[in-house]
This record gives C-alpha cells, structure tokens and sequence, in this order.
C-alpha cells in the first residue's frame, strides 16, 4: 500500500531522501516486531508521519523546482 501512495520508483531512482524515508520506514517496522516495549499506537504515528512527510516532499519537490 506504501508503494502506491508514494510511487514505484527502482532504488537507481530515489532520491536521498527517498531512501532515507525507506531505510527509517524499515527500522520503524523492525522496532515493533522486535521491542515490546514500544506501543503500537507510536509505532503507527511514526510510520503515518513518514509516509505523509514522504508524500508532501514527492508533491512540493516538482512544483517548488519547476
């Protein structure tokens, strides 16, 4: 679901902060899978952070470049 909000783009193709984004969103998810002492609800507040932050870069970086 991640993918189609925010494109399907090959790893040649990310920008820094693309990949940046994707190495953090792994990390999140790694944190709740391993750590129990971390609340779901934290969880779902970073990994919904970095995909809205993911989008607005994706939307204001064509516009604000242009």
């Amino acid at each position: 679901m991640v993918l189609r909000v925010t494109g399907k783009r090959t790893l040649g193709q990310l920008n820094a902060f693309d990949f940046i984004v994707r190495v953090a969103f792994g990390s999140t998810l790694a944190t709740i899978l391993l750590n129990s002492d971390v609340a779901f609800l934290e969880v779902l507040t970073a990994l919904a952070l970095l995909g809205g932050l993911q989008f607005l870069v994706a939307w204001v970086s064509p516009h604000v470049s242009g």
